[in-house]
């Protein structure tokens, strides 16, 4: 299996007002919150993060991935799961390491349609592939699956057909007590719900941590450049600048501004004459893309801090295509929007 489908099982899987709720309180896929996200979180957390993905998969690039990328589609293929349809948050919750040598425990729970068999066969087909087996433990009436990544044991427990919950397995274990309402969630710990009432919650990403002295000391003492926040107690960051698609909600004024931006999808295009022969046309898109994908090509652009960001020939081609094939009614309008 390619390694971005690996990726894509981790990231979307595995990470490592209750109007509408499944057992336990627990919120059901597209109708969550981020209040019902972290009321699921535990009290002894030390930050807390929350993506709004549904909002991210939006995004040009993300889009861009998921509808073109091979691999994607092979783990959506896979999975069934359309991260543009059945994906929609993530909340996340991290505790500091309490003696030297302990590591942070950190779970996150994934709201999202899934089908747990298919899941479950992927993750399976994975160890398979890398020589590991699979563990299974009780633990309060649900199962926790434990695998290997990268000399981390992961914990992984199917919540209920909306909900996975993965990471460290003493903080998943944590993150259940709070959903079986035999430990207090995270709005009971004052320090940091203080922080969360003072972050903005419209953002995509946003979080909050509280600094432990250790923590920080450990943090600080091999590099001098950071010495300045020896005496920084807690943080809070938001991520969320919003598109012009965001304001965008008329199909027809969506199809124009398309339009309008398509250009920059060329970039600095190569063009062929006109009628030149289609193998030709063929042989020169395939080493182009060939190059693009070429590690040494990729490893000379990252030492001269070259982005490489390309669009194949056939996306190119269907644009023109579309740009030249436009309704009368929309150049007129497009025109007019740009003074012409």
């Amino acid at each position: 299996m390619k390694k971005t489908i690996t990726f894509f099982a981790i990231v979307f899987i595995v990470i490592a007002g209750l109007t509408s709720c499944g057992k336990s309180g627990v919120p059901k896929a597209g109708n969550a919150q981020a209040e019902n996200m972290l009321k699921l979180l535990p009290a002894n957390a030390d930050g807390i993060v929350f993506i709004d993905l549904a909002r991210a998969m939006e995004m040009e690039f993300a889009r861009k991935a998921i509808t073109e990328d091979e691999d994607i589609q092979a783990f959506i293929e896979m999975t069934n799961i359309d991260p543009l349809k059945d994906i929609f948050f993530l909340a996340g919750a991290v505790t500091q390491k309490e003696n030297e040598g302990d590591k942070e425990k950190v779970a996150a729970i994934l709201n999202l349609n899934y089908d747990k068999d298919k899941i479950l066969a992927l993750i399976r087909e994975k160890a398979q592939e890398e020589g590991q087996e699979i563990s299974e433990t009780d633990y309060e009436g649900f199962t926790i699956y434990g695998m290997w990544e990268d000399d981390k044991e992961i914990s992984l427990t199917f919540i209920d057909e909306s909900n996975i919950l993965a990471g460290d397995k003493t903080q998943t274990q944590a993150i259940i007590d709070v959903i079986l309402k035999k430990t207090d969630n995270f709005y009971s710990n004052e320090t940091l719900a203080n922080l969360v009432s003072k972050t903005d919650k419209q953002a995509i990403l946003w979080g909050a941590i509280h600094f432990a002295p250790e923590s920080l000391d450990e943090m600080t003492a091999d590099n001098p450049m950071l010495q300045d926040l020896k005496n920084l107690q807690a943080v809070s960051i938001s991520m969320g600048v919003p598109t012009v698609w965001d304001y965008i909600k008329k199909p027809a004024d969506r199809a124009l501004v398309e339009q309008f931006l398509a250009q920059m999808v060329f970039g600095r295009p190569y063009i062929m004459n006109p009628g030149a022969p289609a193998r030709h046309v063929n042989t020169i898109r395939a080493a182009f893309d060939a190059t693009m994908k070429d590690k040494a090509f990729l490893a000379e652009a990252k030492k001269v801090r070259l982005a490489i960001s390309p669009a194949t020939g056939v996306e190119v081609q269907k644009l023109v295509t579309k740009m030249y094939t436009m309704p009368k009614s929309q150049l007129a309008a497009l025109k007019k929007v740009m003074n012409m």
